[in-house]
């Protein structure tokens, strides 16, 4: 939800045209979106990893859950 509402307010930023014919997008609004995307999307990716990083699950500690489930099938 949160994705769409962001991404509708992007597409409000930068004028994209609403209902507009296929072929008929000027050039302007199609690279003024690419220009958006790039950061945003390398904003979400270092996010990710940023958060995968301080993730506390090891390798030992991921044997043992697997361990655990299996026990209790």
């Amino acid at each position: 939800g949160i994705g769409a509402f962001v991404a509708g307010i992007s597409l409000d930023i930068i004028n994209f045209p609403k209902q507009a014919e296929l072929g008929a997008v000027p050039v302007e609004a199609i690279t003024k979106l690419a220009i958006l995307a790039g950061p945003v999307c390398m904003l979400l990716f270092m996010a990710t990893v940023i958060i995968s990083r301080n993730y506390p699950l090891t390798q030992k500690r991921h044997q043992e859950i697997i361990a655990s489930l299996s026990k209790q099938n």
